[in-house]
């Protein structure tokens, strides 16, 4: 067994190892995102954009996205190798749950009776 501390608050924290077990994904209770490689430990990045507890964490097939969704009726797309959010999702209630499509390209997010499906590959193509 091993510990780490954390760098950023732990609040409530969620956690997922990517696929291949490459990094693990921390969202915690002030909205924050951390990613740390799971063999080093070192730091990948800390993301702020949601305002508001991270509720649920879910990875692409390849490891190269993640989707938080939080108690601010958000989803954030992050590309783990930039750090950075590349879409942002609303919902009428706070986030309970985040499915990838194998193919990466589709999202699935649920909030209280309200499902919505996201297409990843035509809103990564919008302009800025």
């Amino acid at each position: 067994m091993s510990v780490v501390s954390l760098p950023t608050p732990a609040t409530g924290p969620v956690t997922t190892l990517s696929p291949g077990g490459k990094y693990i994904a921390i969202g915690n209770g002030e909205g924050l995102v951390t990613v740390l490689n799971a063999i080093t430990q070192d730091l990948v990045f800390v993301g702020s954009g949601h305002e508001g507890p991270v509720s649920v964490l879910s990875w692409s097939q390849d490891g190269a996205m993640l989707a938080s969704g939080g108690q601010d009726q958000r989803v954030r797309v992050w590309d783990v190798r930039r750090g950075c959010i590349v879409c942002t999702f609303g919902h009428s209630g706070a986030v309970s749950s985040l499915a990838w499509a194998p193919n990466g390209r589709q999202l699935v997010s649920a909030s209280g009776q309200e499902l919505k499906r996201w297409n990843i590959t035509e809103e990564l193509k919008q302009p800025a």
